[in-house]
């Protein structure tokens, strides 16, 4: 068998050993010596099989300790999506198609699956909204916080990492389109529609109240650059 490919399989026994949460209350590993004597297998195996999961973010080798479990698959896939927004260089055209398709399934899922706690963060978000008297950055922050939120609440961490991930820059595209002077939540209450459906558990209509809301961001922003 090619060194490769055993210390691939080796990385993955080690996947299983953090699954299975087989390592010290500090979050370490077991020893180098007992991997090794684990899987049967060369010290030079071991390390390349934990270089490999290093490279993926998921352990540190700390000097003088071992290594260590590092607990953030989300936020791996965060980044990775976050490196890959920037290096494509990605429209405002197509981050809102991304949310055409995923946000109203997690207004849907959210709808079945929030909890009151999930339902709390919503609220204290559509209060900033709402009491805001301009379209300023707490408001803007307050609103992505709102939709993420709803992505939390679906209990999917996938799904809420893809969310979280282009909320960023999600951010700044909304920032950079000129938008109303006075708050549009004061006016239009997309954002209390949707939480009043995902309040009553109405999933239909939570998906729906999503969608007429991005609906109405992508005109806004089709409005602005013809326009210019």
């Amino acid at each position: 068998m090619k060194r490769k490919k055993l210390s691939d399989s080796v990385a993955e026994e080690i996947l299983v050993m953090i699954k299975n949460k087989e390592y010290d209350s500090e979050g370490f590993l077991p020893s180098e010596q007992k991997l090794l004597e684990k899987f049967e297998v060369s010290r030079v195996t071991v390390r390349e099989a934990v270089k490999t999961l290093e490279v993926r973010g998921l352990v540190k080798r700390i000097h003088g300790k071992g290594i260590l479990v590092v607990d953030n698959t989300a936020n791996v896939l965060i980044r990775s999506i976050k490196d890959l927004i920037a290096t494509e260089e990605t429209s405002l055209d197509e981050m809102l198609e991304v949310r055409d398709i995923v946000e109203p399934k997690c207004a849907e899922i959210a709808a079945i699956r929030r909890t009151e706690e999930d339902l709390l963060v919503l609220r204290e978000k559509l209060e900033i909204m709402e009491s805001c008297q301009a379209m300023d950055n707490k408001y803007y922050d307050a609103d992505l916080d709102f939709h993420l939120g709803i992505a939390r609440a679906t209990g999917n961490t996938l799904l809420s990492s893809l969310i979280e991930a282009y909320t960023s820059y999600m951010r700044k595209l909304i920032v950079s389109t000129p938008q109303s002077k006075d708050p549009i939540e004061q006016e239009f209450h997309y954002h209390r529609n949707i939480l009043n459906e995902i309040e009553k558990g109405d999933s239909e209509k939570a998906a729906e109240k999503m969608s007429m809301h991005l609906s109405a961001t992508r005109l806004n922003v089709q409005t602005y650059n013809a326009d210019k």
